[in-house]
């Protein structure tokens, strides 16, 4: 059974909801023939604070973002916007107080803010990581779009729509966003059903959670499939790969060969060297009749594998 791992990276300022997702994502796998492919996953807690009047990321945050800059990810399960615990409560009326709509969510901050402030946090450490981070955003990666479409009269962040284009900024060579939205997957884009779960329940989080986790999971294992999907090809390649390479290298040194030996035999005919050349003769038709046999089993040995690995995947 040959085991390929999906690098996934959770990013969320929810801790309850990141671990909750983390748990139930490390159980699954998808498998075809004798591949599976495995979650290898990996997470950031985002926070927020209020510092000098504004909300910013912590420098906690920003650190640990770096240190993840120097990995590799397949998968990035993301959360478009972030806001502070404090905020987190007052949005999701989980506070004493009754609830108040404002008009603004001018307190959220996004992942483009979060690309930004870690640039500017690496350059004022003297940029030693520029290149890092580089790496990091231009990876080649898929993208889970988790985000929740707010109703406020001034909104910073704009429709989903301007969401997922402006995380493919952030991220110029993903190749793909899978599409959460909120808004239309959980409450169907339905304002008054929305404010009704959200803006005015007492436990309209734990709604959402249960609701944006089960959707992340549908999600994950369409991911996973894909990733099994469009890695078969490269190990079938791979499995099969040492005779490939076994075959080319022997034919190119027979070839070698048999021309290192045709000068000589043809110089000792000329002299009359007749004993030489005969045993020259020998030799060469030796090498050409041992490595013919060996080319022509490297061959059938590299092809029964590789259509074993096809017959497999079609059971």
């Amino acid at each position: 059974m040959v085991q390929i791992k999906l690098r996934t990276l959770i990013v969320d300022d929810d801790a309850e909801m990141l671990g909750r997702l983390q748990e139930r994502l490390r159980g699954m796998h998808a498998t075809t023939g004798r591949r599976t492919v495995k979650p290898e996953i990996d997470s950031l807690l985002v926070s927020v604070e209020l510092k000098d009047n504004q909300y910013a990321f912590t420098e906690q945050t920003l650190q640990s973002l770096l240190d993840k800059c120097s990995k590799r990810y397949d998968y990035i399960i993301l959360d478009y916007a972030y806001a502070s615990p404090e905020r987190q409560v007052i949005q999701w009326n989980e506070g004493e107080a009754p609830p108040e709509k404002h008009l603004s969510n001018d307190h959220l901050l996004t992942v483009t803010q979060l690309k930004d402030q870690l640039v500017n946090y690496d350059a004022a450490r003297g940029g030693s990581n520029k290149n890092r981070i580089e790496r990091f955003f231009n990876q080649r990666v898929r993208i889970m779009l988790r985000s929740f479409q707010h109703n406020r009269k001034n909104d910073i962040l704009g429709p989903y729509s301007s969401r997922v284009e402006a995380t493919k900024g952030v991220f110029p060579r993903n190749s793909g966003v899978d599409e959460l939205d909120g808004f239309s997957l959980i409450y169907g884009s339905e304002p008054e059903l929305r404010d009704t779960f959200y803006h005015k329940a007492e436990d309209g989080r734990r709604l959402y959670r249960f609701a944006a986790t089960a959707l992340m999971v549908r999600f994950y294992q369409a991911a996973l499939e894909h990733h099994l999907a469009t890695k078969t090809n490269r190990l079938v390649l791979s499995r099969g790969a040492f005779s490939i390479s076994a075959f080319v290298v022997l034919v190119a040194a027979l070839s070698s060969v048999v021309q290192s030996l045709v000068g000589p035999l043809v110089a000792e005919v000329a002299a009359g060297q007749w004993v030489s050349a005969i045993a020259l003769a020998l030799v060469t038709v030796l090498g050409v009749f041992g490595g013919s046999l060996g080319v022509a089993w490297l061959a059938e040995r590299g092809a029964r594998r590789l259509i074993s690995e096809a017959d497999s995947d079609s059971r």
